[in-house]
């Protein structure tokens, strides 16, 4: 006999009198047909499911348990049943609708996670340029006056098999003309052997070749790699090992390095890692295709209940529209002034009940909220992305990390190619600034935890069940995604990006047409190549980024999607206004709703602030207004101010362990030699001394040019209810749920 169950989770919102409503209910329906119960591997059709094929009608025959407290007795609410759509739901579950078993994803657990510090790229990419700078200030740098390449190359010389070609360069630094002689003298002898050894007959004379460091290091010997490609491996050998050390009581890693923590190392090792987390060795390389072949589509997977109704979670709109949120008013909402949890069952005819987990739960002013515990993650509805361990990006940190990946490691071909006399330089790639991105440098920590401890609870308890105990679920565990939202100095309030427009039809049936919405930033998942279980999981640290768009809508403009049949040409990819037609699912089309976007421009200032959306696309309540200085007391701004201090001591330490202070010339301003050569270095050493400032900071541009209220109007303050947690009229910059940038310099 197939199993319908139903597990009601209850999501906080509100406890003012006069909201809309109090609190939202998600459900999560688990289907199991008669061949999976039994233990075969068949399904069975929604028709199966009497209770579910008219679902609204169900939700409306439903008795309904809402408790406070782990009460006996439930408080009287009422269901928001009239945004259900009976239509919406027949069009996009039809009777014939697919039902497999409820879904249980597992991760495997020896798996190792891979990642790599995009946080720190901006930095390395800057320390680049700015060490280009200072050893040649006019012109591009050669290989041999940049200080950067010189200390890339000594590290090079200490790594096992490497050293070799680095002697080839140091031999011909200190003697170019007696290192030519050698290298021709090697050449002659070479060609003299095939010479005695060959049959000449036919008259020509065999010149010896004259070989240069270039052709020496290409050379290939017999039975031996060419010199760049020992040193090529050897370099990637040692950057593995340090990148993936064995384990204790495993082999030893390979090429343990000499200077295990220099500026060099590091700036090596962290380029190397976001090469790899794309280069993604474990992924076969595709055939090649025939001439005029078409690489073939994935299959077409057959639509399922349980993943179509994940989909509609995506849109909050949509979910209420089906019926899998419903939001509950209460008769008396101050009930919920003293609860500390709440829970509820929904009790529907030929549906057995799964015991509802305790959601717990606060109220703060006017709002009501789900608890954060312990976890340090959130705070008042915001991640806490205030914390030491974000960080506000204003360059790209992929496009950083690969060239300069690529920049150095080609520093011993760009070196023989010097001596070779060929053209060239060793100026780093230019770097690129598309807006803002927000990273997590424990992000990888926080996801393997948060994933380990969902795949270790029990969910599937029934109500009936003696003895059972119910899951207590706080904030970070109803968080389905993000919203970000933007303060910037031309508005003086706080925008989201995420405010859209949304049209959705499935099966040929408009579902919603233009219906305001708003859409949220998808939690984290880890990406892995299929197939052996020892495949890493991979996943990026950068949490949210902004580019001047919504980033919940697409931008204007045509999209490319693939022919299945609606257009002339069947199989291939058509440029169209509309998006790829795929019966049975969903086909939603989002707008930014005007007027809500702020604008990306240069010279201006912006905070950020992101806020976790919950399973009913609720997120908590905060003004989006900017606080009046006056109200804004002594204490708030000395914890402000310690909060910056202690970011920007952070900071320092960072820079006075970097590549630009191993670099700087011992001699100090006014130490130098009398004269014109003199007077130059004094400049240059002023310069580096001050070049830890010429970095950017985006989180901690915002000290006040002036006055308080500059400084109010730098730190992107905000009017938050909770007074009690003492973040009334706080400015925005020291609380942990804030970040304040400048905008990226258009000199980049």
């Amino acid at each position: 006999m197939a199993t319908t169950r139903l597990m009601t989770t209850v999501l906080p919102h509100s406890v003012s009198a006069g909201a809309a409503y109090h609190l939202s209910l998600f459900f999560t329906h688990r289907l199991v047909p008669d061949a999976v119960a039994g233990g075969a591997e068949a399904a069975g059709t929604l028709a199966d499911f009497p209770a579910i094929v008219d679902w609204p009608g169900s939700l409306s025959r439903a008795n309904v348990a809402l408790r406070i407290n782990n009460s006996p007795n439930p408080v009287a609410c009422t269901l928001q049943t009239a945004a259900i759509n009976p239509a919406a739901w027949a069009a996009a579950f039809p009777s014939t609708t697919l039902v497999t078993g409820f879904p249980r994803s597992t991760l495997a657990s020896s798996a190792p996670w891979r990642s790599f510090p995009a946080s720190a790229m901006p930095d390395h990419g800057l320390d680049a340029h700015y060490s280009s700078v200072f050893s040649s200030p006019v012109t591009p740098p050669a290989v041999g006056e940049s200080r950067l390449a010189t200390a890339v190359l000594e590290y090079f010389g200490t790594i096992d098999g490497a050293g070799p070609l680095v002697d080839e360069f140091v031999k011909h630094r200190r003697n170019p003309d007696g290192h030519r002689r050698n290298i021709e003298r090697a050449g002659r002898e070479r060609a003299e052997a095939t010479r005695d050894g060959c049959d000449c007959s036919d008259g020509e004379p065999l010149f010896p070749q004259q070989d240069s460091l270039l052709g020496k290091l290409l050379d290939r010997p017999a039975g031996q790699p060419p010199m760049f490609e020992t040193f090529d491996r050897a370099v990637t050998a040692h950057l593995d090992g340090l990148l993936h050390p064995a384990a204790p009581d495993g082999p030893a890693g390979p090429n343990v390095a000499r200077r295990a923590d220099s500026p060099v190392q590091k700036m090596l090792l962290d380029s190397h890692a976001a090469a790899e987390y794309y280069r993604r060795p474990e992924q076969p390389a595709p055939l090649p295709l025939a001439p005029g072949e078409k690489r073939p589509r994935p299959d077409k997977q057959q639509v399922e209940f349980h993943a179509l109704a994940a989909a509609a979670g995506n849109t909050p709109a949509l979910a209420r529209s089906l019926g899998f949120v419903v939001d509950v008013k209460l008769e008396d909402p101050s009930l919920l002034a003293g609860a500390t949890s709440i829970s509820c069952e929904v009790t529907i005819p030929g549906v057995q009940t799964l015991l509802s987990p305790l959601t717990e739960c606060t109220t703060i002013g006017e709002a009501f909220m789900a608890t954060t515990g312990a976890d340090t993650r959130w705070e008042s509805g915001f991640l806490t992305v205030g914390l030491p361990e974000y960080r506000v990006l204003d360059l790209d940190p992929d496009a950083a990390g690969l060239k300069l990946e690529q920049h150095l490691r080609g520093v011993a071909r760009a070196q023989a190619a010097e001596f070779n006399g060929d053209g060239g330089n060793f100026a780093p790639a230019t770097l690129r600034s598309n807006g803002f991105a927000i990273a997590n440098t424990r992000r990888v920590t926080n996801v393997r935890g948060t994933v380990g401890a969902a795949e270790a609870r029990r969910t599937d308890v029934l109500a009936t069940d003696p003895g059972a105990t119910p899951q207590r679920f706080g904030f970070g565990e109803l968080v389905r995604g993000l919203q970000v939202q933007v303060w910037d100095d031309h508005t003086r309030r706080w925008h989201s990006l995420h405010e859209r427009r949304v049209t959705v039809d499935v099966n040929g049936t408009v579902v919603l047409s233009a219906v305001p919405d708003t859409g949220m930033l998808q939690g984290a998942a880890p990406s892995r190549v299929p197939g052996a279980a020892a495949n890493p999981y991979y996943l990026h640290e950068v949490v949210a980024g902004w580019d001047g768009w919504s980033l919940s809508a697409a931008r204007p403009g045509l999209n490319i999607v693939h022919d299945s049949g609606q257009g002339a040409d069947p199989g291939s990819e058509v440029i169209t206004d509309g998006v790829e037609d795929r019966p049975g699912t969903f086909r939603v089309q989002s707008s930014a709703a005007p007027g809500t976007l702020p604008a990306l421009r240069y010279g201006r200032r912006y905070a950020f602030r992101i806020l976790g959306v919950d399973l009913a696309g609720n997120v908590v309540a905060h003004s989006t207004e900017t606080t009046d200085p006056a109200v804004i007391d002594a204490a708030t701004v000395a914890a402000a101010d310690a909060h910056l201090k202690k970011l920007r001591q952070e900071t320092e330490n960072r820079d006075s362990t970097g590549l630009l202070m191993a670099q700087r010339p011992a001699t100090a301003p006014g130490q130098s030699p009398r004269g014109l050569v003199g007077r130059v270095h004094d400049a240059m050493a002023r310069i580096e001394r001050t070049a830890a400032t010429l970095k950017v900071r985006p989180h901690l541009g915002t000290r006040p040019p002036t006055s308080r209220h500059c400084s109010h109007f730098r730190a992107a303050p905000t009017r938050s209810p909770h007074r009690d947690r003492s973040c009334a009229g706080t400015p925005s910059l020291n609380r942990p749920w804030c970040r304040a940038a400048d905008s990226p310099s258009p000199n980049r």
